[in-house]
């Protein structure tokens, strides 16, 4: 199954059947939705680190990327006026493609961790 499937009545469908379809001849349908909201500023780095480590990275890009991960700082201008800086101790930094391929590991293989229903 991959995230496209419909349930209907127990059983993945694919093709041309519609949830819809299935609501009008009243049978059950399955929907299950993720709220990926915040999830960049709620990778654990340490865990990042590790599955990094367990994926083969080498010790040099391994070193690399934990630099690109620590020791990071933020602030926010709003007109004229900007807040002190302050430390971003979560997450990994945002509008970066390096972040994007770096939180695809950290979830990488959760849906084999979840227990079957």
């Amino acid at each position: 199954m991959t995230t496209n499937d419909t349930i209907i009545d127990g059983e993945p469908v694919t093709g041309k059947a519609k949830v819809e379809d299935a609501f009008q001849e009243k049978k059950k349908v399955l929907a299950v939705f993720f709220d990926l909201s915040k999830t960049f500023d709620r990778v654990w780095k340490d865990g990042l680190l590790f599955k990094l480590l367990q994926i083969g990275v080498t010790v040099k890009l391994h070193k690399w990327i934990k630099g690109y991960l620590f020791h990071r700082t933020a602030k926010v201008k709003l007109d004229n006026t900007r807040s002190q800086q302050v430390k971003v101790r979560d997450g990994v930094p945002q509008g970066r493609v390096m972040s994007l391929t770096l939180f695809l590991v950290y979830i990488n293989g959760l849906v084999f961790n979840l227990p079957r229903c």
